[in-house]
């Protein structure tokens, strides 16, 4: 008779565990895959970045934040002498300069659009701005 009562004991804590884990990932997820973007060495949330910074529309119809406002709210000091390398999720990364941060922009899709530029500076997935000194 103790036999039964273990075997629904265990499947009573498993069911609980597995309700308990899925809850737990329905209510926190969301906050936790917050989108964020290494800029500089600090961490910016790309919904913070599109709800306080002003957005352009360059090349017709890509919208989205200034590269060089990106840089400046991650606090670069004289941002204008130095130079960044926009990293992509898969590694990809291009070096590109100051003037170039002033006309490009970061979309929401983190996916950064320069006019006059080649598409090869038009990175998709960007997770990181470093600073090259």
């Amino acid at each position: 008779m103790k036999r039964p009562r273990l075997v629904m004991l265990t499947a009573l804590i498993v069911l609980g565990l597995g309700v308990t884990s899925t809850v737990y990932l329905r209510v926190m997820t969301p906050a936790m895959s917050e989108t964020v973007l290494m800029v500089a060495g600090q961490p910016l949330a790309v919904s913070k970045l599109f709800s306080s910074l002003e957005q352009r529309t360059v090349v017709g119809e890509y919208r989205g934040v200034g590269l060089d406002d990106v840089v400046r709210q991650a606090g670069v000091g004289n941002p204008g002498r130095f130079d960044y390398q926009v990293v992509a999720a898969d590694g990809y990364r291009k070096t590109i300069s100051w003037k170039d941060c002033t006309e490009g922009v970061l979309t929401r899709q983190r996916r950064t659009v320069f006019p006059g530029r080649s598409k090869q500076f038009w990175i998709r997935g960007v997770t990181r701005i470093e600073v090259v000194e």
